[in-house]
């Protein structure tokens, strides 16, 4: 329904009835096809091998296969690109958790270079992380000034922890951090924190009273986190530039050592990793809101690392936005409109059908009072007076072969003007006029 007040506004005339119609120009949207190598918005892995293989270590080095990590000299595959993704600077590839659920991130084709008039059905890799607190379970205190020590496991995750160091943090195949992943885990896999900010705990918030946050005097704030991890293949929908539909199923083990080994044995995203705990713990309101908050930041730092062995495939499905401009109009009138016109067309037909069927003396009355009619009355006297079904008939033309005569001006006998007939040889001039 149209507001009255929208601009500009038409007078519609039909059927004796002035219609005031308000119409407004929108634009309509046309959907085409697009083909499958103009629309590569699906990620898979640059090496169909890494999604085969167990992809531990060990057995990448065995098989000299490089997915995301060199095995031999740890180093990253294409680093310039998973740094450029993590930072939010490459114009390739940007991880989203922009989804339904947005505690899911995902690796995507970034916004710089999508065309904003293509929809598409797409295929990639994503992240889904769970992470809680266990900084009383691993006995985190304070040894001395700015120091926490803290045993998980017995020794298997244990330490210090300060503000100068860097963060203490490893790779598990349990929840507990009791047993370290060595090189490849399975999907899900665990990973394990400790942290110290200098920093005060939030006053507006009840964090600093958390047992699982140690607070000590001279605003340091120490947290241990326990988190799982599962790698996802994802599919999703984006229309018009927004994720209507986002399904995850479980990836297998080998995609999961594609990215976990890497960020096991490189150095890769720890600054940010420190960066997002340290922004949770100032806007967190307990230990688990904490935790809830640095889970998706990890994911989004994990994926990065994976950016450079990513290569363009085409999506699913796609299709490409076209907009004409239409006018919009209010239904009632226009269809009364539409309606009255319809009336206007079925009594035009009953009118000839009545006409048809008159008699030959109705035509002829109504050939006399046309324009030919009429000028014959004026000018051919006692001759228009025969019987014509036709209104050619009633001219002296049709009776007399190729005699023609003109119709001319002339003055009158009382000074104006009369119509007067003149023979086309000119030779003799007839009055018809009436002085």
């Amino acid at each position: 329904m149209l507001d009255p007040a929208d601009e500009p506004s038409t007078l519609v005339f039909g059927a004796d009835t002035w219609l005031h119609v308000v119409t407004k120009t929108v634009g309509l949207v046309q959907l085409s096809a697009m083909p499958s190598d103009e629309a590569l918005y699906s990620l898979s892995l640059l090496d169909p091998n890494c999604t085969t293989t167990n992809n531990t270590v060990s057995q990448l080095a065995e098989n000299n296969l490089i997915c995301t990590m060199d095995p031999f000299t740890t180093r990253l595959e294409q680093g310039t690109a998973a740094f450029q993704t993590l930072n939010n600077q490459s114009n390739a590839i940007s991880v989203f958790n922009d989804g339904p659920d947005s505690t899911i991130a995902y690796l995507g084709w970034s916004s710089r270079e999508r065309n904003d008039t293509h929809d598409f059905t797409a295929t990639t890799f994503g992240m889904h992380t769970t992470c809680r607190p266990i900084s009383q379970a691993c006995g985190l205190g304070r040894t001395s000034n700015n120091t926490f020590a803290f045993d998980c496991s017995d020794g298997t995750f244990a330490g210090n922890v300060t503000i100068a160091a860097t963060l203490p943090q490893g790779y598990f195949i349990d929840f507990n951090a009791s047993q370290l992943s060595q090189g490849g885990v399975k999907n899900p896999f665990d990973y394990a924190v400790a942290s110290l900010f200098q920093t005060s705990a939030n006053p507006v918030t009840d964090i600093a009273n958390d047992p699982d946050i140690v607070i000590y005097p001279g605003d340091f704030l120490a947290v241990i986190l326990t988190c799982r991890v599962t790698l996802l293949d994802i599919e999703y929908d984006l229309v018009e530039g927004n994720v209507t539909r986002l399904t995850s199923t479980p990836s297998n083990t080998s995609v999961a050592n594609v990215f976990e080994p890497a960020l096991e044995n490189t150095a890769f995203g720890w600054s940010s990793i420190s960066n997002a705990l340290q922004i949770a713990s100032v806007v967190a309101e307990d230990a688990q809101d904490l935790a809830n908050q640095f889970a998706t930041a990890y994911s989004k730092v994990a994926l990065s690392i994976g950016a450079g062995s990513m290569v363009r495939t085409p999506a699913t499905a796609a299709q490409e936005r076209s907009t004409v401009l239409v006018a919009k109009v209010p239904k009632a009138p226009l269809f009364l409109l539409v309606i009255i016109n319809l009336a206007l067309v079925v009594m035009g037909f009953v009118l000839a059908f009545m006409a048809a069927r008159t008699s030959q003396e109705a035509h002829e009355v109504q050939s006399r009072f046309t324009i030919a009619g009429i000028v014959a009355n004026m000018f051919e006297g006692e001759k228009a007076g025969r019987p014509a079904d036709a209104v050619e008939r009633l001219f002296g033309e049709y009776w007399e072969g190729s005699k023609t005569s003109r119709v001319g001006v002339d003055r009158s006998s009382k000074g104006g003007y009369v119509f007067r007939i003149v023979d086309k040889e000119l030779d003799s001039i007839a009055y018809h006029g009436r002085d």
